[in-house]
C-alpha cells in the first residue's frame, strides 16, 4: 500500500500479535483495490499497489490527486450520499471506474477508519444469477445487527 504518510510498521511476533493494528489500512486481497481518502475534497491520500495490475494505474501517480481521477461524478455523487447512512445498509455500492481501457464495474465498500479517513475498497463487480457473498452478506447485515442490539429476547 502506498501512502502519502505512511505509518511505521512493527513486525509482528507470536509476543505482539494481539497488538498488531489489523484496524489501519495496510492491505488488500489482490482482487481488489483499496483508496484512502481525505475529507472534504476526497483526495487519495493511500493507494493498494494493485491499481496498476487491476487498473493499468500506477499507485504513485494516483496520491494526491482527486477522487474524480478514478470516479465518474455519478459515482462520487453516489458514494458520498452514503456518507449519511449507515455503511452497513448501503455496502456493496455499485459504482464505475475510469480506466485506460474504459470504465469497469466495481463493488465499492465505504467506511472509515478509527482515525477519520474514508476507506473505500472496490472489488470486480461480476453479474451472475446466483446471489454473491456480498449480495448475500448485504441482504442479512440489517436483521443481524437489529437481533444483535435487541434489548431482550
Amino acid at each position: 500500500m502506498l501512502a502519502s504518510n505512511p505509518m511505521p510498521v512493527e513486525p509482528v511476533t507470536l509476543n505482539n500479535c494481539d497488538r498488531e493494528p489489523i484496524h489501519i489500512p495496510g492491505s488488500i486481497q489482490p482482487h481488489g483495490i483499496l483508496l484512502g481518502l481525505t475529507e472534504p475534497n476526497w483526495t487519495i491520500a493511500q493507494a493498494s499497489e494493485n491499481t496498476q495490475t487491476i487498473l493499468g494505474i500506477p499507485p504513485r501517480s494516483l496520491l494526491g490527486q482527486p477522487a474524480a481521477t478514478l470516479l465518474p461524478d455519478e459515482s462520487i455523487a453516489a458514494l458520498q450520499q452514503c456518507l449519511e447512512r449507515d455503511f452497513d445498509q448501503v455496502n456493496p455500492i455499485p459504482t464505475q471506474v475510469k480506466a485506460p481501457m474504459g470504465l469497469v464495474s466495481f463493488s465499492a465498500i465505504l467506511h472509515r477508519s478509527p482515525q477519520g479517513q474514508l476507506i473505500l475498497e472496490l472489488e470486480p463487480h461480476w453479474e451472475t444469477e446466483e446471489p454473491t457473498f456480498q449480495q448475500f452478506y448485504h441482504l442479512t447485515r440489517s436483521t443481524l445487527t437489529r437481533l444483535q442490539q435487541a434489548p431482550t429476547l
